[in-house]
């Protein structure tokens, strides 16, 4: 299934949990997939290598103020037709103010 990374990193994104450093972590990383993913277009396996590469410096992330998700698409769209890629980058979107800061993260873990 192609789109299954990028299923696991919109959903995860979308349902960021509490402020515990385990969920801020979860957020960060899922978000560096979205990003690779989205806008350098990686391939899956290369967002999981990132993955992988950003948990080795995870210690650096910080928590980000989640976006209020007024018009982004959710999994209940997914479930009622609507494409994987739309929803992930609809995720990604709402995250926009934060997008610098994932690149960020990006660059220390690669």
């Amino acid at each position: 299934m192609p789109d299954h990374q990028l299923l696991v990193d919109a959903y995860a994104a979308q349902h960021p949990g509490d402020a515990s450093r385990r969920a801020i972590e979860s957020v960060a990383v899922h978000l560096i997939s979205l990003c690779l993913q989205l806008e350098d277009g990686a391939t899956p396996a290369r967002a999981r290598e990132a993955i992988i590469a950003a948990l080795a410096v995870a210690y650096r992330v910080v928590r980000l103020d989640p976006p209020a998700w007024s018009g982004a698409l959710t999994i209940a769209d997914v479930a009622a037709g609507a494409d994987v890629r739309a929803w992930a980058e609809s995720v990604w979107r709402a995250w926009a103010p934060h997008h610098a800061t994932v690149r960020g993260w990006i660059n220390v873990s690669s």
